[in-house]
């Protein structure tokens, strides 16, 4: 599984960073994102996917995403 991760600076190894995550009506979806992150990144298994959201949200989200990303 790959994870891109974008910073304003470059990470540093066995530094502490913290994932600020909004309470609006995708915040379920958002940290269940987080947790399979940190799971990913710990050499854990991420776990069950996220299947409770329809296919068309999480299109809507990932664009919202990537249109956040690119302003």
């Amino acid at each position: 599984m790959e994870h891109r991760i974008w910073s304003k600076q470059p990470l540093t190894a066995g530094a502490r960073y913290a994932a600020e995550l909004p309470f609006d009506r995708d915040f379920e979806a958002r940290a269940h994102a987080a947790t399979r992150l940190w799971r990913a990144m710990n050499g854990r298994a991420p776990g069950p996917p996220f299947h409770r959201v329809p296919k068309q949200r999480r299109e809507r989200l990932c664009a919202a995403l990537r249109a956040a990303a690119a302003y």
